[in-house]
């Protein structure tokens, strides 16, 4: 399922912190990684496996061009976490 080529997208790192003074040590034991073949978002810690959820990206396709919708590419870091309190099926834009 996440054979090294079917995974096109993976963010590195798990919530890093920024603030306006400091940057807090990255994490580097957490990883995410999502197929968008596959629609699968696979959690890693300290390179196994942790869990794998279905995931929806982008219906415009990949892309890196701002405010297309499309699904980016490349390896991104996580800066803050958002929609605790959301319903599930809620639509981030």
């Amino acid at each position: 399922m996440f054979r090294p080529l079917a995974v096109i997208f993976s963010l590195v790192s798990i919530a890093p912190v920024f603030s306006a003074t400091q940057l807090t040590q990255l994490d580097t034991a957490h990883r995410v990684v999502i197929s968008i073949r596959d629609q699968k978002l696979m959690l890693l810690e300290n390179g196994g496996r942790v869990a794998i959820y279905p995931v929806s990206t982008s219906k415009y396709g990949v892309g890196d061009f701002r405010g297309r919708m499309t699904t980016p590419l490349g390896y991104l870091m996580v800066a803050k976490k958002i929609g605790d309190n959301a319903p599930v099926g809620a639509v981030f834009h």
